[in-house]
C-alpha cells in the first residue's frame, strides 16, 4: 500500500482522466483536451493527451458513478498547456478533440466571411460562423441535450438553456434546465426545476419583470401521434436555491381545444392538431408566443399576445391527480382573463435546397433597442434551414420583417440578447450543439 505521495509544483501540471469503456478507443496521444472545473462556470483549461492507458481495466474508485458500482475504462494522462494554480485531487469534467492533435492533410481554407463590424447588420445570405458548445461527457451520458431556447442571465454571467429532450430513456422528461458560460462551456450539472414531475419538448424560455421565468412546451403531438399534458404546459418558475420551483402552470392546447370559438379567434379554425409553438418572449408586462405551425392562409407565421400573464397563472399549481376536465375548466377561466389574442402575422420563409420554403417562428425576442428579433425554420417541410429576421418597430398587425442572415443546413432554435453588450446570441440544435454571437445594430 502507498505510504507517501510526492507532489511537485516545479514540473508541468498533469491531470488523470478516467475515460469510460464505451469512449476508451476514441482518445489518442496528441489529442486536444479541455478541462472544466466541476461545479463552476468558466473558460476551459486547455491541455494535450500525453499518455493513454494500454488496456481497458477497472478505473480508480474516485471515478465510479457510485461507491458500490465499479467502472471500467482507460486512464488518460493530460498535460496542461499552461501553468495553473490547481489543487491535487481536484475534480474536472473533460472533453477531447482529435482534430487539434492531428496533422492537417492540407492548409485550412480561408474563412468565407468575417464577423460584422459593431453596429452593422450582417449581409443576408452570409455564411454563419458557429462555435460548438462544450458539453462534458458526464452530462452527455445523462441527457441528449438538444438546445431549443436560450436566456441570458447577466447577473449570473451565464445563459440558461432549455432542451427538447432532457434525459435518456431511463429518465425521460426529467425537469432540468442547463447552464452555459459566455464561451460555450455547458455546466456538468443540470439546473433542477421542482414542482413538476416531468417536462417534455420544451421550446421557449423568457424572463419576466418581477424575477419570474416562463418555460413553454411545444403544444404539439409527438411523432407517435400522442400529446401528453407534459407537452402542453406553460410554466412560471422562480429561483429556489440552486434551481427553480414552478409556481404557475397552464395547459394551453387543452384549453384552446375545449372551445372552437376560442381556437378560431387565435387563427386555429381547425383546432390544435397542427399547433406547434416554439417562440416565447416578454415585453412590458406581456408574453408573446410565436407559432411555428400552422401558418395562416397567406403563409404567414402568427404571434399571440398574453396581455395579463398574472391572470393566466393565478392560483396554485394544479395537482397532478386533478381530473383533466376539472383542471381544464379552471384553466379556461384564467386563460380568458389573461386576454390572449392573435397579435401579429409575419412572412418568414426559409430556403431549403435553394428553394423558398414556408417558414414558421422558431424563436422571438425583443432586443434592448426595441426591435423584435425572430428566427425561422421550415414550418412543416423536412430539411435543415433557418433565417434571422428583424422588425424595427413591432406594433402588431402585419409585420414586415427584414432578413438579417440565413443559416443553410442549420436550425436556429433560440435567441437572446447576448452577455456581450450590443450583440445577439443564437443557439442551434444539431448533432453537435452550437452557438453564435452576432453584432446587433441598425
Amino acid at each position: 500500500m502507498p505510504l507517501v505521495q510526492l507532489l511537485s509544483a516545479r514540473t508541468g501540471a498533469r491531470a488523470l482522466a478516467c475515460v469510460p469503456e464505451r469512449f476508451a478507443l476514441g482518445v489518442n496521444d496528441g489529442d486536444a483536451a479541455e478541462l472544466y472545473i466541476r461545479g463552476q462556470l468558466g473558460d476551459a483549461i486547455p491541455g494535450t493527451v500525453v499518455a493513454v492507458g494500454p488496456l481497458v481495466a477497472q478505473l480508480p474508485p474516485r471515478c465510479w458513478p457510485t461507491p458500490e458500482l465499479p467502472a471500467w475504462g482507460r486512464v488518460v494522462t493530460i498535460a496542461l498547456d499552461a501553468p495553473m494554480a490547481l489543487v491535487p485531487g481536484q475534480a474536472f469534467d473533460i472533453t477531447f478533440d482529435a482534430r487539434r492533435g492531428a496533422a492537417p492533410a492540407q492548409p485550412p481554407p480561408k474563412p468565407t466571411s468575417t464577423a460584422p463590424k459593431a453596429g452593422a447588420a450582417p449581409k443576408a445570405g452570409a455564411v454563419a460562423s458557429q462555435s460548438p458548445m462544450k458539453v462534458p461527457p458526464t452530462l452527455a451520458s445523462r441527457t441528449r441535450f438538444e438546445p431549443s431556447g436560450v436566456l441570458a442571465r447577466p447577473g449570473e454571467s451565464r445563459y440558461l438553456i432549455v432542451s427538447d429532450d432532457t434525459g435518456h430513456e431511463q429518465n425521460e422528461g426529467v425537469p432540468w434546465l442547463f447552464a452555459m458560460s459566455a464561451g460555450g462551456a455547458v455546466a456538468a450539472e443540470p439546473v433542477p426545476v421542482s414542482g413538476v414531475d416531468e417536462v417534455n419538448d420544451l421550446e421557449g424560455i423568457a424572463a419576466g419583470d418581477a424575477g419570474e421565468i416562463y418555460l413553454l412546451s411545444s403544444q404539439s403531438y409527438s411523432k407517435k401521434g400522442k400529446r401528453k399534458p407534459e407537452r402542453t404546459a406553460l410554466l412560471r418558475v422562480r429561483q429556489d436555491g440552486q434551481g427553480f420551483r414552478v409556481d404557475g402552470e397552464i395547459h394551453l392546447a387543452e384549453v384552446i381545444d375545449a372551445d372552437p370559438a376560442r381556437a378560431a379567434a387565435l387563427g386555429l379554425p381547425e383546432g390544435t392538431r397542427e399547433l406547434d409553438i416554439e417562440g416565447l418572449a416578454f415585453r412590458q408586462g406581456a408574453l408573446y408566443l410565436g407559432l411555428k405551425a400552422p401558418l395562416d392562409a397567406q403563409g404567414n407565421a402568427m404571434i399571440w399576445r398574453v396581455g395579463s400573464p398574472g391572470a393566466l397563472f393565478g392560483g396554485e399549481v394544479e395537482a397532478a391527480s386533478a381530473k383533466k376536465k376539472e383542471r381544464t375548466a379552471a384553466e379556461a377561466a384564467r386563460f380568458d382573463a389573461a386576454r390572449v389574442a392573435l397579435w401579429a402575422r409575419a412572412r418568414v420563409d426559409v430556403e431549403v435546397a435553394g428553394k423558398a420554403t414556408p417558414g414558421g417562428i422558431s424563436e422571438l425576442v425583443f432586443m434592448p433597442d426595441g426591435a423584435l428579433a425572430m428566427t425561422s425554420t421550415p414550418s412543416t417541410a423536412d430539411g435543415d434551414a433557418g433565417a434571422l429576421w428583424r422588425v424595427d418597430r413591432p406594433e402588431g398587425g402585419v409585420l414586415s420583417p427584414r432578413l438579417v442572415q440565413r443559416f443553410p443546413g442549420l436550425k436556429p432554435e433560440g435567441i437572446t440578447p447576448s452577455l456581450t453588450p450590443g450583440a445577439l446570441t443564437i443557439v442551434f440544435d444539431a448533432a453537435t450543439p452550437s452557438f453564435q454571437e452576432l453584432s446587433w445594430g441598425q
